[in-house]
């Protein structure tokens, strides 16, 4: 067995928040066709059995669990074997997860009475043991970032906890299993430090927000937390927090998500005022605070650590060069001696200016800036700051004062670990470098929510992005958990008159929320099609329905008539600004500048209208998933009232879409709101209109994904693949010939305060054309069934893909070599996969192809 999950979660991260968590499991079988028989499944704690299921005839590899009641704060194992339909009986596999807190909670919300603002509040509490616990468990909440130790060790090295939320109304708690070794008999000390992370993320950005409408989830530092003691006698002990713990202040005295931290060793050792252990009042705070729930989405790990690849001085700094964009932060390591005070200050940018110095324009109010106040004296320093993160590929070290010796710097990466081994390379070097930037790029904005950039003062969950970008990660990662938690995010933020929000949590942007922001519904339906499992549908079913029977209450004539944003910042002479061009249907192309973003070829009401119908088309699935078919026959007469209006607006009988543009031929075909009659020939037009435009994208961020993958779907792939490995502006090739790393926001190459985010996941969304392209992938049965359609385009020879499933990999390799064109496909176990008119069982396959079966 394999990919023992619970709860879809890997072991490390694996967290049940009640007594019927869901385990599923893959296996290795070399055997052609071979599939599960049966399977034997058994739940322990400690010693104690909690579940034997027996031997289960089943080819289905999940189970909900079924045995007693588990115990609160517990570290359970499963173990699994498995009989194939050959008589093949595995060997043992081994899964964990623990439990979240199932008894009544004990601690209170505290908060400082009197708070250093921008400064790490550690809170801290003695409790006495006469003998040592049988187990322990730590729940803990620090809003807006905490971290737990005991006795002075840290509890985990998990980063940024916990997963941001609105606070107002959430408030995910972090579920600490206590290792029995730190914990001694007498005295003991448990101290949680609590950094503002994005409770207290001012700066100008929000602080101009904020003139017209308060973020409701910012405010005050505060700390709830409990750790429950279990004895072998039964009895057990909680120390919880309360107006009897107290805080303190320690070296940090400076902490900002998106200015950096200030680490003030020299304050902390040399003050002769200063005493660790005075400590100040707490108090209850004067807020009001959300519910508490479990931290189930997977925690944000260090991923890996980068060396410079070049450093040299420019404007009296020593610059380090990382070699690519990232998320993170620089390691600084000091051996030497001070005398007296010295300070060492890190900046970090994605760019540098022409005299080498870091251009930090793009940045636009953070700071990005760490520094290290170190203490007289000989200096071995290993210094990570750890309430905050930036986007960079560069960064300056300055120092200050008298320092004899080393000062150096390294990155190191970190990002919610969803990460799979899946891969993608052909014979195309700018395709791969662009599949290569593509995976950077997610990597760096996944940080409990998926942000549109790592860098500047901005870093939020834009749900315009969202309803593309989404499709594209089951192909590289395993999302499951950060689908449902965005998908909780929204509804957090959801009006009782069904609005949701442009950014969630709500930070930026409008209520209600450009209809283009399908990512409610499509995140949703992206987790039955890895999962198969309906529960996240069903949850928020009435969710869904409720925010498109809002755009219901904005159209007229079947067409949802507002939006603001609409498909966003194309290539620059496809746009205007909203703000200073007006709202109209046609544009001259001369008339845009480098930030102009809103598309003259798509008018807003289109692409608004076609987001409506195709909410439509995901509530009428929804609905049969559920066998609500009183909904689905509701919301298929209310469709096509919607379709109705749409072709009487802009589709003539010959398939021309508005201007029969890119984008519009696209988004039409792509939501399928033309009649089956005319998509043919809508295609077609779309075809003509990326070769008359000399095979040069006019599409935005909303449209270039479906361009390429409805090119794909009608037969023209030579057409999406010039597309693909295009190099002249505006192009992803144009991106990586001027030095890119990671997708840029724009196509332009510029260096402004604007629209100019390096590291912006939006047109990474690509990949699921590249997907859809070249393997033509498609799921039928979640988990267990799929189709694909090898292709290979004119002009290279071979590709090859790993694509991640619950239960194991998909790999896919087409090759076009020695005279003759060959597929291999390695299928998981208990999977089938169709190709083309053969249907494949588990295992490998290699199939050569003959002239007539090529595409």
């Amino acid at each position: 067995p394999v990919e023992l999950r619970t709860n879809y979660t890997k072991s490390d991260y694996a967290v049940a928040h009640d007594n019927e968590p869901v385990f599923s499991w893959g296996a290795i079988n070399e055997l052609s066709g071979a599939y599960q028989k049966s399977f034997h499944i058994i739940v322990r704690s400690g010693d104690r059995c909690f579940w034997d299921s027996g031997t289960v005839m089943s080819k289905t590899q999940s189970v909900k669990y079924g045995g007693t009641s588990l115990l609160s704060g517990a570290r359970y194992e499963w173990t699994l074997v498995i009989t194939d339909n050959f008589g093949n009986v595995s060997t043992e596999g081994r899964g964990f997860f623990k439990t979240a807190c199932f008894d009544e909670w004990q601690g209170e919300w505290i908060a400082a009475k009197t708070e250093n603002e921008h400064g790490v509040q550690y809170f801290v509490t003695g409790f006495s043991l006469d003998k040592i616990p049988q187990r322990a468990v730590l729940y803990h909440c620090g809003i807006g970032l905490s971290k737990a130790y005991i006795n002075g060790e840290a509890l985990s090295d998990n980063l940024l906890e916990p997963a941001f939320t609105n606070y107002a109304k959430e408030c995910q708690y972090i579920t600490d299993i206590v290792d029995n070794s730190i914990l001694k008999t007498g005295n003991n000390t448990l101290k949680i430090a609590v950094g503002g992370g994005w409770r207290k993320n001012y700066g100008r950005y929000l602080d101009n927000l904020s003139q017209d409408r308060a973020i409701e989830f910012m405010g005050e530092s505060a700390l709830n937390a409990q750790l429950v003691l279990y004895f072998e006698d039964g009895t057990q002990k909680t120390v919880a927090t309360g107006t009897d713990w107290k805080c303190m202040s320690g070296a940090i005295t400076y902490s900002h998500l998106f200015n950096g931290e200030i680490c003030d060793e020299y304050e902390e050792k040399n003050n002769k005022n200063y005493n660790e252990y005075e400590t100040k009042p707490v108090k209850k705070p004067d807020f009001n605070i959300g519910k508490s729930v479990p931290q189930c989405i997977e925690a944000i790990r260090i991923k890996s650590e980068i060396s410079p690849v070049a450093d040299y001085y420019a404007g009296g700094k020593h610059i380090f060069d990382f070699g690519k964009n990232l998320a993170g932060v620089t390691v600084l390591s000091v051996n030497g001696v001070a005398r007296g005070k010295v300070t060492f200050k890190i900046r970090h940018a994605e760019e540098t200016c022409d005299n080498g110095e870091l251009f930090f324009a793009p940045l636009r109010s953070a700071r990005a800036e760490d520094i290290y106040i170190a203490k007289e004296g000989a200096l071995n320093i290993s210094y990570m700051p750890r309430f905050t993160y930036h986007g960079f590929r560069y960064a300056q070290l300055e120092t200050e004062g008298e320092f004899f010796g080393t000062a150096t710097l390294k990155a190191v990466s970190f990002y919610t670990d969803i990460d799979t081994d899946s891969f993608f390379r052909c014979s195309d070097t700018t395709v791969n470098e662009f599949y290569n930037c593509a995976i950077r790029t997610e990597r760096a904005n996944l940080h409990s929510i998926a942000s549109d950039c790592p860098q500047r003062d901005e870093r939020m969950g834009w749900l315009n992005d969202a309803t593309v970008r989404f499709g594209a990660l089951k192909y590289n990662f395993m999302p499951v958990k950060l689908f449902e938690k965005v998908v909780n995010d929204i509804k957090n933020e959801q009006g009782d008159d069904g609005t949701i929000t442009c950014t969630a949590p709500f930070v930026y942007g409008e209520r209600p929320a450009d209809p283009v922001c399908s990512a409610y519904l499509i995140a949703a339906r992206e987790h039955y099609l890895i999962t198969g499992d309906v529960s996240l549908i069903k949850k928020h079913y009435a969710g869904f329905r409720a925010w498109n029977d809002y755009l219901k209450s904005r159209r007229r004539g079947g067409i949802v008539e507002y939006s603001y944003y609409g498909d966003w910042a194309g290539p620059a002479d496809c746009c205007y600004r909203v703000d200073t061009i007006g709202d109209s249907d046609t544009k001259k192309l001369e008339e845009y500048d480098t930030d102009a973003a809103n598309s003259i070829y798509t008018p807003g009401a289109l692409i608004s209208t076609a987001f409506h119908y195709l909410n439509y088309r995901m509530l009428i699935e929804f609905a049969g998933l559920l066998g609500k078919e009183d909904d689905a026959l509701t919301f298929k007469t209310e469709a096509e009232i919607v379709r109705a209006g749409f072709l009487k607006k802009w589709v003539n009988d010959n398939g021309v879409v508005h201007n029969g543009s890119q984008a519009c031929q696209a988004l039409a075909l792509y939501v399928g709101i033309l009649p089956e009659g005319c998509r043919a020939s809508a295609a077609r037009i779309m075809n003509e209109a990326v070769k008359n435009a000399g095979y040069r994208l006019q599409t935005a961020n909303i449209t270039t994904p479906m361009l390429l993958t409805m090119l794909a779907k009608y037969g023209y792939k030579n057409t999406a693949w010039k597309l693909f490995s295009r190099t002249e502006y505006p192009s992803w090739g144009y991106m990586i010939a001027n030095g890119a790393t990671t997708v840029w926001e724009r196509f332009e190459l510029k260096k402004s305060s604007g629209m100019n985010s390096h590291n912006h996941p939006m047109y990474g969304a690509a990949l699921s054309g590249l997907y859809e392209l070249l393997a033509g992938f498609k799921t039928v049965v979640p988990g267990y069934r799929y189709e694909i359609s090898p292709f290979l385009p004119d002009g290279i020879y071979y590709y090859e893909m790993k694509v991640p499933l619950l239960n194991g990999y998909i790999y896919i390799k087409a090759e076009n070599k020695y005279g003759k064109s060959t597929v291999n496909i390695s299928v998981p176990f208990g999977v089938t996969v169709k190709f083309r008119n053969k249907e494949l069982s588990s295992g490998f396959h290699h199939i050569e192809l003959a002239p007539n079966e090529e595409e």
